[in-house]
């Protein structure tokens, strides 16, 4: 498996070392590659009123880790990712993309990130890079409630769901990406006007109550519960056992663990259950019955019930369309 690393701070330093390695071009804006081991397409305006974009496709053709470097500049940094999904094998195989919970990863530069690419997979991502200093300008107070963590020196990362807003704003981007006129300033415009979106996002959870965000032993701390969830969903601890395991409250788990899976423990178990019960449906000839039963569901109707919510198909009916 391939490894790159880079630092935030050097992605023009980055992008002259692929055009020279694999035999591609970059003139300061486009980096083009075509080459037997990667294709790369990248646009990437740098530091436009403090504000950095990089609009990238990418496919390796082996597994590839991209290894983001913690450093000691003051940025935030935002990527969207878009048809295609980041594996973040440090954070425990946590996947953000369309086809998952989250589809934002928001950071600051003390945390070091590693992303898996699989190979040949086309991955879509913009990356909004901007000093903490010259956005508390851009927003002129507007979003002082997250000064607190955006000026924090630990490292920290928040997962969120990407809105039907975003989506249209990065849509606008790609397009204008190849307008002839006025792409630069637009596109800029259109990321600060995502951010802000975002933003808006996590104020509102925090006057709903929840925190704006993770610090880092925190994001921690919910991977390896997920992690334990994911191997023990047919008996797993409870929330009080979760607790003292884990040395945090009742209230700040259950809140941490829906921020960064995107469900509730309860229905995250659930979920975990089900797939499991999918799998052995497709792939074994046990009983229905039998299968609901190992999984910990003691009413066979409920259990049918859940699964067709959980997948647009009853047990039974999955089960008659397997190839004997």
């Amino acid at each position: 498996m391939k490894k790159y690393t880079i630092k935030e701070h050097e992605t023009t330093e980055l992008y002259q070392y692929f055009a020279d390695e694999f035999g591609g071009h970059w003139d300061g804006e486009h980096l083009r590659v075509e080459h037997e081991d990667v294709n790369i397409t990248t646009t990437f305006y740098h530091d436009i009123f403090g504000v950095s974009l990089g609009i990238n496709e990418v496919a390796f053709k082996e597994d590839t880790i991209i290894s983001v470097e913690q450093n000691t500049a003051p940025l935030l940094m935002v990527r969207f990712i878009i048809n295609s999904e980041f594996n973040l094998p440090k954070r425990n195989n946590l996947s953000v993309g369309p086809n998952h919970q989250n589809g934002v990863l928001l950071s600051n530069t003390e945390t070091p990130i590693e992303i898996k690419l699989l190979k040949g997979e086309v991955v879509r991502w913009i990356a909004i890079r901007v000093r903490i200093e010259d956005w508390q300008k851009i927003a002129n107070g507007r979003f002082s409630q997250l000064d607190q963590l955006f000026k924090s020196k630990e490292p920290w990362v928040i997962a969120k769901p990407i809105t039907s807003l975003m989506e249209k704003n990065l849509h606008e981007i790609l397009v204008l990406r190849d307008k002839d006129y006025g792409h630069k300033v637009l596109s800029i415009a259109k990321a600060i006007e995502l951010l802000a979106l975002l933003f808006t996002q996590l104020i509102k959870e925090n006057e709903d109550g929840e925190e704006v965000g993770l610090l880092h032993d925190d994001y921690e701390v919910i991977l390896e519960i997920k992690k334990l969830l994911e191997k023990e969903f047919v008996n797993p601890p409870k929330i009080e056992e979760l607790s003292k395991m884990f040395a945090q409250s009742v209230t700040k788990l259950r809140q941490n663990f829906k921020k960064v899976t995107g469900l509730p423990i309860h229905q995250f178990v659930m979920k975990e259950r089900y797939a499991e019960a999918y799998n052995r449906i497709v792939n074994s000839k046990d009983a229905i019955t039998e299968i609901a039963l190992d999984l910990g569901f003691s009413n066979s109707a409920h259990f049918s019930d859940g699964f067709k919510k959980q997948f647009s198909i009853s047990p039974s009916k999955l089960r008659s369309e397997m190839p004997e």
